[in-house]
């Protein structure tokens, strides 16, 4: 008699125990979202993007956090059309403005989301005169699924005048990006159940990024951010808050899986996932709709222009953060002009240079902004001071040509570089020396803002990417190396 207690005892714990877990099943609900960011016209990949898609459970949110289109011949060429109209297909729900959204100018902007069947957002990016998010932008997404409602607020980064031509931003103003967010956060809190900040802004050690963003606001369940390119493979956990980042170029999608109980979140997981075409296959109907609206751009691209000698990387490549590709393209800015030195900024170098056969399109990815080259009179006063903001690595290092310097890291800010040569002499801080550049660093772009105070200010209508080609046919096979043009002596004391 006792064992028989005993057995209905164990019996009626275990169907309590079953039950309960039931219940928790029954009354949990699993909300899916995937992102891509910076895509950056390279579409190429969307076929395969649109299989693995299909095959995942429905409904789900699909996300995209800015700089869709600038990059490739494809996204370049056609205004970023063709790529809205790829994103139309795999089914966008929403997507952020990233700065190099406003690369053909605000009238082809409003065109391109006019073109779009997703939110496009931008929540912080204001007239100037009404301090108003702008009519033709949304600050935020709303979408419900199995009753939890998921609201999506879109903001881009505050440094947009270091990041942009002035005329493309012309009457506008990027607010802070902490400010809007705890301006629209309480407002969403009233409509939705979990709150996504879809983000341009980055992760960078010198600024206000997604980070400082998780730290200083209150309330937001996950950012999901672009701009800096990271591949996130575990996300980042900042208080409440999970920050994640899909790398670029369409090489992966990142899938957050939401379990949500009492409309509350009781788990988060996150997976970034390789786009592998041999892993999930292409949707042949896309591939066919992609083919059709590039072919004619396809074609033209793949003729070959010339050759180079080893391949040649868009990265760093040593400590000093010297580029031999920069080398080659500052070298050419000063040969074209004339002058005595040249600068290329970093974020400029937008592709490799393969060893061997050098196409149309790597050209173009290579130079994919139309930057034009500029010349101006500087002193060598001036100079210094654009190699002290260069060396202070907030947006990477200016590559050169016609000088060399030598830089301490560990000096005082404005003390740093401690040694100018031009040719074999010494920089003279009071001579006018001809300097070239392209039309982005020459309007302050990345904050070089001293390059607006020189002397006879020259645009040469050439546009740097016709020069580079023109260089390229002219003097294959290319060869570049590193040529000590920066050295960094910190590490060596």
């Amino acid at each position: 008699m006792k064992n028989l207690k005993r057995l209905l005892i164990v019996l009626s714990v275990g169907l309590g125990v079953a039950g309960y877990f039931l219940y928790v099943e029954l009354t949990t609900t699993s909300i899916t979202i995937y992102h891509t960011n910076d895509v950056h016209g390279h579409i190429e990949t969307s076929a395969v993007l649109s299989n693995f898609l299909k095959s995942q459970k429905k409904p789900f949110v699909l996300l995209d956090a800015g700089d869709i289109f600038q990059g490739t011949p494809e996204g370049d060429l056609t205004n970023g059309e063709v790529v809205v109209k790829v994103m139309n297909e795999l089914g966008y729900d929403a997507m952020t403005l990233g700065n190099h959204e406003f690369d053909k100018g605000q009238k082809q902007l409003k065109k391109l989301i006019e073109m779009a069947n997703f939110s496009v957002l931008g929540a912080n990016v204001v007239d100037k005169r009404t301090k108003r998010i702008v009519p033709w932008l949304e600050p935020y997404y709303i979408k419900e699924i199995d009753g939890i409602k998921i609201g999506v607020l879109g903001l881009l980064t505050s440094a947009m005048p270091y990041l942009t031509m002035p005329e493309v931003r012309k009457g506008l103003e990027f607010q802070r990006e902490t400010d809007v967010a705890k301006k629209y956060i309480p407002e969403l809190k009233q409509k939705v159940d979990i709150v996504v900040a879809l983000t341009h802004i980055g992760l960078s050690k010198d600024s206000e990024d997604d980070l400082f963003l998780a730290k200083n606001t209150d309330g937001i369940d996950i950012i999901i951010g672009g701009h800096t390119h990271n591949f996130l493979e575990k996300p980042l956990n900042v208080k409440n808050t999970m920050l994640v980042q899909a790398g670029c170029y369409g090489k992966c999608v990142g899938k957050i899986t939401l379990k949500i109980r009492n409309k509350k979140i009781i788990g988060k997981k996150y997976e970034l996932i390789s786009i592998n075409k041999k892993k999930f296959g292409e949707d042949e109907e896309l591939k066919k709709i992609i083919e059709n609206l590039t072919k004619d751009i396809s074609a033209k691209m793949e003729s070959v222009v010339g050759s180079s000698a080893q391949k040649l990387s868009h990265s760093a490549t040593d400590k000093n953060g010297e580029i031999p590709l920069g080398n080659w393209q500052a070298d050419l800015f000063r040969k074209i002009t004339n002058s005595d030195i040249a600068f290329q900024n970093a974020g400029g170098i937008r592709a490799d240079l393969p060893e061997g056969k050098i196409t149309l399109r790597h050209i173009y990815e290579l130079a994919p902004f139309g930057n034009t080259i500029f010349t101006m009179k500087l002193t060598g006063a001036q100079l210094k001071e654009i190699l002290e903001k260069s060396v202070s690595g907030k947006f990477g290092m200016l590559q050169v040509s016609g000088l060399k310097f030598k830089y301490d890291r560990n000096k005082k800010e404005n003390e740093r570089v401690v040694k100018i040569t031009v040719g074999n002499k010494p920089l003279n801080p009071k001579r006018y020396y001809k300097v070239a550049t392209n039309s982005f660093v020459a309007k302050g772009g990345d904050d070089f803002n001293i390059f607006k105070q020189g002397k006879e200010i020259v645009d040469t209508g050439i546009i740097d990417r016709d020069a580079q080609l023109l260089f390229v046919k002219k003097y294959s096979p290319l060869k570049a190396q590193l040529e000590s043009r920066m050295k960094n002596i910190t590490a060596e004391k």
